[in-house]
């Protein structure tokens, strides 16, 4: 009977390492400057996104292209983005994601909050509570919230590795 608690325990620390490896490959991805591209624009794009639900909600979404490829910004940058004008991007060598762009005139990095969500908080977040779970395990139970936050943290991973 023992030897059967071992062997989960070994399986549960096996599956710990993977998620921390991929928490720290995905946080250094983001982290290093990656190569930093000097390019033009093409044209800046706001599209509508519809919701399906009763409330019928919407939100848009801005996208900016380029000579080399098309990336996600915020409303500031699309608002201040017009054709041929020269923009400053980032993007990350392992996953080829754009992580920051900036357009010259402006002079600050603009950071997508999705990328910045996913890339930064949400490995921090998973690395944080796999390090306070055993410590807090008598005063509060985390293992929920540490397995939902590796169940994200892998589809994260998944997402960027195959997009």
């Amino acid at each position: 009977m023992k030897r059967a608690s071992g062997h989960g325990l070994n399986r549960t620390s096996f599956l710990n390492a993977v998620v921390v490896l991929a928490a720290l490959l995905i946080l250094v991805d983001f982290a290093l400057p990656g190569n930093v591209v000097n390019d033009k624009i093409v044209r800046s794009q706001r599209q509508l996104q519809e919701y399906n639900n009763a409330a019928r909600g919407h939100h848009y979404s801005h996208i900016v292209a380029t000579t080399h490829r098309a990336f996600s910004v915020s409303e500031k940058v699309a608002q201040r983005a017009a054709a041929e004008m020269p923009i400053v991007y980032s993007v990350s060598w392992v996953f080829d994601e754009v992580n920051w762009c900036r357009i010259p005139s402006t002079g600050s990095r603009s950071y997508y909050s999705l990328r910045w969500l996913s890339a930064a908080l949400l490995p921090l977040l998973t690395l944080v509570a796999l390090f306070f779970e055993p410590r807090y395990k008598g005063a509060m139970e985390m293992g929920i919230v540490v397995f939902v936050l590796q169940v994200l943290l892998l589809a994260d991973l998944l997402f960027l590795v195959f997009r």
